[in-house]
């Protein structure tokens, strides 16, 4: 017997009728990645209220999720409890909603709902985990008088697993398997319940003739069906929303995929179109039935090579990372021997300079010297005119010409001895006025030699970070400790920082030992900050 959109049977009819005094939940129940978000969405911008805690969007979920945070947190709690996680494949232990367990999650849960809901009539409630708890859940919502709508979007598990390859990396085969235990157990789990089923496609194409018949389904008013609501619906849905696209018949006409798949696909799919029929459950519980007698068979094999294929994945990350890390270290070092080639030929400008300028100085001191011994010559002649004048004067012997003569000699020995002294003042002031350059340019070289020595040690530091990154690399079970090793010299002797003559030299204890000076520095002398060369400051 076929149960078409709008029709009810008489046993179910009793559900369908609305309660003035009770409340109502729109339980959205489908698989990760088939479309919940969007049909979430349009139920709340129709009028059901949203979880006062929303998970915020992401870059695999641009659009948002519009589920509570606390109640997706509690999931992962009960799951695990059980043992199990959101990406379990096998069946949820049903022994677990006997223990006392249940209980103690049951009132958390009550108290979560009433947080995220309050007293709210209308809500909508979406975490595809829930596809495997929905007896809980249900417990839960008849424990707080709410009468749960049940909206299971169907979307292409050919889709579903190429998506969660994308954003998680899981095998195709996995998200099959995946699909298939939560489709069927939120399938098995809702009969008798007022429910729809609706296709990911037909949402995005016509999602007000797919509201039409969940308002007739459930007899079910929605209270902000508007031309504003309408718009925010229009902008809100987009082809841009899916990522990746088959069509039915790559499911049901494809022989490579199980039986198990392609039957559930297009039996749910007709559903879809013709409405439910009732006569197809014996077909899915057979599958179901199947699918979990099977499962203890394969299960730890399928985990094994599942977390195989996840342990490989988490490999090529690491070595891609280490690529990264390695380029970056080559890409410093070349920086900072690029900045310490600069700062090198600096110097040598520097010290060039600074010998033109000494030997400016010293010229200027070889004329200082000549013109204060011409001085001391002119000063001597000045004495002897001085004595000859004198000598004349005493004697009053010797002629008046003779006495002129050698006063005018006086004169212009003293005219030349003031000229002298001027001269020697004026090199006394250039002598003085180098001296204060040289002084000065002597403190630039310093100042160049302490930035050199800076450069130099913050090369040595990174260096000696580099290559105790690279020896305390544990992160790649297979590195071997020569590998690594072998990397670090590689790295130290690429840097050209390292001066194993100096080295020796220097550390006398590791010539004395007759260690290789580099596997040296990279085994021991890079932790105990020791320098790779003699430019460093000690």
């Amino acid at each position: 017997m076929k149960k078409m959109p709008g029709d009810a049977s008489s046993e179910d009819a009793s559900t369908l009728v609305p309660d003035e005094t009770g409340r109502t939940c729109v339980l959205v129940l489908g698989m990760h990645r088939s479309g919940t978000s969007a049909v979430t969405r349009i139920f709340s911008l129709l009028g059901c209220d949203l979880p006062a805690n929303l998970m915020g969007a992401t870059k695999t979920n641009e659009a948002g999720h519009w589920e509570s945070v606390p109640i997706c947190q509690l999931n992962d709690r009960l799951l695990e409890s059980a043992g199990s996680c959101w990406h379990d494949w096998q069946a949820f232990n049903p022994g677990w909603l006997r223990s006392p367990k249940a209980q103690t999650f049951r009132e958390e849960a009550l108290s979560v709902l009433e947080q995220e809901f309050g007293n709210s009539r209308l809500f909508v409630l979406k975490d595809p985990r829930i596809c495997r708890l929905v007896p809980f859940w249900l417990d839960v919502l008849a424990g707080a008088s709410v009468r749960p709508l049940v909206v299971l979007p169907l979307r292409n598990p050919l889709e579903v697993a190429a998506s969660l390859q994308k954003r998680n990396g899981f095998e195709l085969a996995f998200g099959h398997l995946l699909w298939l235990r939560h489709v069927l157990e939120a399938e098995v789990a809702t009969r008798g319940l007022p429910r729809i089923f609706l296709s990911y496609d037909s949402m995005l194409r016509s999602w007000a003739r797919v509201v039409e018949r969940a308002e007739e389904q459930f007899r079910l008013s929605l209270p902000r069906k508007s031309s504003t609501a309408i718009a925010e619906i229009e902008t809100f849905l987009s082809d841009k929303l899916r990522h990746h696209k088959e069509a039915p018949e790559s499911v049901v006409e494809n022989p490579t995929l199980s039986r198990w798949l392609r039957d559930s696909y297009r039996i749910l799919s007709r559903w879809i179109e013709k409405g439910e029929d009732t006569a197809d459950h014996a077909a899915l519980d057979a599958i179901l039935a199947e699918f979990d007698a099977a499962t203890p068979a394969f299960a730890l094999l399928a985990d094994a090579g599942h977390a195989a294929i996840g342990r490989a994945r988490r490999l090529e990350d690491d070595l891609e990372q280490n690529k990264a890390e390695l380029a970056e270290a080559r890409k410093a070092a070349a920086q900072m021997e690029e900045a310490f080639e600069t700062v090198e030929r600096a110097a040598a400008d520097t010290r060039a300079e600074l010998q033109q300028t000494k030997s400016a100085l010293e010229q200027r001191r070889h004329e200082a010297e000549e013109t204060a011994e011409a001085l001391k010559q002119t000063r001597e002649k000045l004495a002897d005119a001085e004595a000859a004048r004198q000598k004349a004067e005493e004697a009053h012997t010797q002629a008046r010409q003779e006495a002129e003569a050698a006063r005018q000699e006086a004169e212009q020995a003293a005219a030349l001895n003031r000229d002298l002294s001027t001269r020697l003042d004026t090199r006394f002031n250039e002598i003085a006025e180098i001296s204060r350059l040289l002084r000065a340019r002597e403190a630039e070289v310093e100042a160049g030699r302490l930035r050199t020595e800076q450069v130099a040690s913050q090369a040595a530091t990174e260096l000696g970070r580099a290559i105790t990154a690279v020896m305390d690399n544990r992160r790649h079970p297979f590195f071997w400790a020569g590998a690594r090793m072998r990397r670090a010299i590689a790295i130290v002797q690429r840097s050209g920082l390292f001066d194993a003559e100096w080295y020796l030299r220097h550390y006398t204890d590791v010539a004395e030992a007759g260690i290789d000076p580099i596997k040296h520095y990279v085994l021991f002398g890079a932790r105990e900050g020791r320098h790779p060369n003699g430019r460093l400051k000690s």
